[in-house]
């Protein structure tokens, strides 16, 4: 069993992005904050002015990546920048760092089978298994839980 996540030790992740405004990168935020005693540091920095050098950019990937514990590539992002979220996915693999790829947002595309490679999961738009995920695959926390519904019979 790993460390838990905690306030005071909360999951470092990667959020794929172009350097730029994107719905589904501020989504995953979305869908995290609605979970409840959930805490994280967000390493991607997409308001950053996109560095001018494939290079560059890279190297500002490499950093960001680096200090992240577990790594989101949205499939959206593949088919404007294959090339980049190619990279984000085989840097982070030799890192030893799992990559978890979420589906395209409400449409049902298939995910190409480049961004495919090598990935610890394969996700949809769901809170919960995006918690799960991240416990499992970069804390090793088990992650076995009931939901509770309350109803009244009248």
């Amino acid at each position: 069993m790993g460390t838990p996540i905690t306030e005071a030790n909360p999951l470092r992740l990667f959020v794929s992005h172009d350097w730029g405004d994107d719905h589904d990168y501020h989504r995953v935020f979305e869908f995290l904050e609605a979970r409840d005693n959930f805490h994280y540091r967000n390493c991607s920095r997409p308001q950053d002015s996109r560095p001018p050098t494939a290079e560059a950019r890279r190297e500002a990937l490499r950093a960001q990546i680096a200090g992240a514990e577990v790594v989101v590539l949205l499939a959206a992002h593949y088919a404007p920048n294959s090339e980049a979220l190619e990279f984000m996915s085989v840097f982070a693999q030799a890192a030893r760092k799992p990559v978890l790829v979420l589906r395209h947002f409400g449409i049902d595309l298939p995910v190409p089978a480049a961004l495919q490679a090598g990935v610890s999961a394969l996700l949809d738009w769901d809170a919960r298994a995006l918690v799960d995920a991240f416990r499992r695959y970069a804390r090793g926390e088990d992650t076995t839980g009931w939901d509770v519904v309350e109803f009244t019979l009248d």
